[in-house]
């Protein structure tokens, strides 16, 4: 108890008297341990989402629609009644799912743009799983949607859009064009499948918002025998998918997911391990002579490799705690951005075992990787002080060594293994970042080389020294290098996100015109809408038509059944055709993109009545610069005549070119005129995007900060202990006549020209992966650029970080007296 004592007490001076150098080596410890707590914390909320039975993730064990139709028939219903009524299935019931949801707040004009509307039966959804109601409490869902105009939102659109109980918002279907003053009756914490950015409402809500009296057009299924009913529903012209199959498929996304989020985590431990490693290492160098005294006092090997230890374990427990407090604090706000990011509705809960395992993991990994260093310097002989001979340690054995490495390898393969939940997985994790890091800290290096070869240092004294101490650098220098690589190209690929959306903004609100206001109206309004038009003067616009009809297939493919609408304009707008000019083939049909339809290609038309129309396609279209308007890329355009001939029209739609500046104005003017329509301004429309980028940009940035930070730490490690191994150095410079100035320049220029080489390194990477993907596609050559200036301010933060880091780290070191040094005195 009392040699324990000792060492505790040994183990606190020395720490306190390490001054900067157990600041970095402590810090490093605390990034450590902050990154994995942050990236496990994480990883644990979406991976409770995902401990359901499949049936309860969507809400029941088949989800059923129809290729090809607009809604389910009424004989198409009949028959899942029957198959209720023989026991074939338990139950089901209907939905309306739909993705061209819009609202806004009655005081503004506003749209905004959930990503689904779910019409739904109030007294079955969901037949399994749970919608979870967290305002007002205690309530079911057949109790708050009682009257047409009662919705449930989610509460990421809730807290998006400082929504809550009570207030109005205009609802619209922008396929049909009809508003509708609805009221928020409640918020829905969490849904089925765990997606946010949802609307519920009840079937006659539905109807409210189309005007048609069939709108469902998605079945949810309980049966107790999946596969068996899953054929029979197939064989009748049912598109079947089980909930296993939607399990499994949300399964390996999210769970990839959190598998990269504990690969972070554990990469940010192994990278502070290496900082850890080099710090004791250099530590242990400098008290050689310490550990001599010990061995001439009696202490033996082991004795010594234990108080080291303690002074590892205290140094690790301490950056742990410091670490897992911060990651715990930090967890809470990336776990909401992250859900911004992706619409899943993920919860935040403190969890005590991802605090407490950081704290041990954290600990135990700087004993681990401060072993080698502990084992080696204890190896010294105390005759060499007794003879005043040179201290320097004795090789380890090579079977000792084995022995070590394995001891060292083991336990950390062991925390990879149960933070990942699986040794396989674990092993080829640690085995993968090893060989990453290695890989790519080799070409770092290579390239380091290359720098410091063929820049022109020869002549200038600083310069030299720098260029020599260069070729010299040891492996934390090249892992800082790695840390701050693939902290800019995180950094990098965020800026080339926000810079495409605000580059499709630009266009939007530049000089060049642009269609940049749409108005969806009910046919029957159409008079209305052209009347308001010309009494605002507005004479140039484009007018369009959605028409519906049963069925469309391809006549060459009689399987593939498409989507049963046609779009109808005047004029083909900024689409750009190929194919037939447009007008000189009012007969013809223009396929969308992507639709891979080759031109020649016959369709098969049947309309409302059941009668059959066959229509050539006879050219392609494409946006061109313009973003397109909601439902324009999976419909076939077709001239005026030809929808009229064969579709029955369910909403009208205009599209205006204003200039920007009044665009506000003449949304606001016309909102209040035409109160039956629902008005979609381009610029807001693509905001939503342009919202997401900048979510998604600040999610990459927080990475890329991680990495840059664990550069940076890593870099301040090397220096700091480069000036203590490099003290004899300093002392003879100072002592022919270089002065603190002239020491501070050199160490700057050292480790500037690393920076450089890592930031350079991973901007030009980003550059040529731009490049490659404008090759195989031209719109995203267009869209994903990084702009020299971006690049530029990436440039400068991680090299003027780096600078400032080096002067903090040498300050101090830097004004020893040589005297001191050269008697080799603290």
């Amino acid at each position: 108890m009392r040699t324990a004592g000792f060492f505790l007490k040994t183990a606190l001076t020395q720490l306190r008297r390490g001054g900067q150098r157990n600041l970095v080596a402590f810090l490093c410890v605390a990034f450590g341990v902050m990154s994995l707590v942050i990236m496990t914390t994480m990883a644990k909320s979406i991976e409770k989402m995902l401990v359901l039975k499949p049936y309860e993730l969507i809400g029941g064990d088949l989800t059923l629609d129809r290729i090809g139709e607009d809604s389910i028939s009424v004989a198409e219903e009949a028959e899942l009644k029957e198959m209720a009524a023989t026991g074939q299935i338990s139950d089901y019931t209907l939905m309306d799912y739909s993705t061209s949801l819009s609202f806004h707040k009655p005081d503004s004009g506003e749209l905004y743009f959930p990503s689904i509307g779910m019409g739904v039966d109030t007294q079955k959804y969901p037949l399994a799983g749970n919608l979870t109601i967290v305002e007002p409490t205690g309530k079911k869902l057949a109790e708050l949607l009682i009257t047409p105009g009662d919705v449930l939102v989610t509460r990421d659109l809730a807290l998006t859009y400082k929504l809550k109980v009570d207030d109005q918002i205009i609802l619209s279907n922008l396929d049909y064009g009809q508003p509708l003053t609805t009221t928020i009756r409640g918020i829905v914490s969490d849904t089925p499948n765990h997606q946010g950015s949802k609307i519920y409402y009840s079937h006659e809500t539905s109807f409210a918002l189309t005007g048609m009296d069939r709108t469902a057009n998605t079945v949810l299924v309980k049966t107790n025998q999946q596969d068996e009913t899953a054929a029979l529903l197939e064989s009748s012209g049912w598109r079947v998918f089980t909930s296993q199959f939607l399990a499994d498929a949300t399964a390996a996304q999210e769970g990839a997911i959190a598998m990269v989020l504990n690969d972070i985590g554990l990469l940010g431990l192994l990278v502070s391990g290496i900082g850890i490693a080099n710090t004791m290492q250099v530590l242990l160098k400098r008290r050689r002579k310490e550990v001599a005294i010990w061995k001439a006092l009696g202490y033996t090997a082991g004795r010594i490799q234990a108080m080291f230890a303690t002074e590892a374990a205290l140094l690790g427990f301490g950056g742990s705690l410091l670490g897992s407090a911060l990651g715990v604090l930090l967890s809470y706000g990336l776990v909401g951005l992250f859900s911004r990011v992706t619409s899943l509705l993920m919860h935040w809960s403190f969890s005590p075992v991802e605090a407490l395992s950081g704290l041990v993991i954290g600990t135990v990994t700087t004993i681990i990787f401060a072993m080698w260093a502990i084992v080696s310097t204890s190896k010294i002989s105390p005759l060499a002080l007794l003879r005043s001979e040179a201290l320097v340690a004795n090789q380890i054995p090579i079977g000792q060594g084995i022995a070590l490495a394995l001891l060292l390898v083991i336990p950390f393969l062991g925390i990879a293994v149960w933070v990942l939940k699986s040794f396989l997985i674990g092993l080829l994790v640690l085995f993968g970042s090893v060989l990453g890091l290695i890989g790519l800290a080799f070409m770092l290096w290579l390239l380091m080389l290359l720098a410091v070869k063929f820049l022109p240092l020869r002549r200038w004294p600083l310069g030299k020294i720098s260029r020599i101490n260069l070729r010299q650098r040891g492996i934390t220098q090249i892992i800082a290098m790695v840390a701050l690589f693939i902290g800019v190209i995180m950094l990098a690929l965020g800026a080339v996100l926000t810079n495409s959306g605000q580059e499709v903004m630009g266009k939007l609100s530049g000089d060049s015109p642009v269609e940049n206001l749409a108005i969806y109206a009910p046919p029957n309004t159409e008079t209305e809408v052209i009347q308001e038009l010309k009494n605002n003067n507005i004479d140039n616009y484009s007018s369009g038509h959605l028409y519906r009809v049963k069925q469309i297939s391809v006549i060459e493919d009689e399987e593939r059944r498409l989507s049963p609408t046609l779009m109808a304009r005047s004029d083909p707008g900024t689409a750009v055709i190929h194919g037939a000019a447009w007008g000189t083939r009012p007969d013809g049909a223009y396929a969308y993109p992507y639709s891979n339809i080759p031109i020649g290609s016959v369709l098969q038309v049947t309309d409302i009545k059941g009668e059959i129309h066959k229509v050539e396609v006879v050219g392609t279209f494409e946006n061109g610069e313009q973003a397109s308007w909601p439902g324009l890329n999976d419909q076939f355009m077709v001239s005026e005549e030809l929808g009229q001939k064969i579709g029955t029209a369910s909403n009208s739609q205009f599209f205006l070119t204003l200039k920007p500046a009044e665009l506000g104005s003449m949304l606001t003017k016309l909102g209040k005129a035409l109160k039956q329509t629902t008005l979609l301004s381009m610029p807001e429309f693509q905001a939503r995007f342009v919202r997401q980028y900048q979510n998604l940009f600040v999610l990459v940035a927080v990475m890329a900060g991680l990495s840059i930070l664990a550069g940076l730490l890593l870099m301040a490690n090397s220096v700091s202990l480069a000036m203590l191994d490099r003290r004899f150095e300093i002392g003879v410079l100072k002592s022919i006549g270089y002065s603190r100035w002239q020491l501070l320049i050199s160490q700057v220029v050292e480790y500037t020209l690393m920076s450089v080489v890592a930031t350079f390194s991973a901007l030009l990477l980003t550059w040529g992966l731009l490049a490659l993907a404008g090759m195989f596609n031209d719109v995203l050559g267009s869209l994903l650029l990084l702009k020299p200036a971006t690049a530029g301010l990436i440039a400068l933060i991680g090299i003027g970080f780096t600078v400032l880091i080096v002067l903090w780290a040498t300050w101090k070191p830097s004004n020893a007296s040589p005297v001191f040094v050269l008697n080799d005195r603290e």
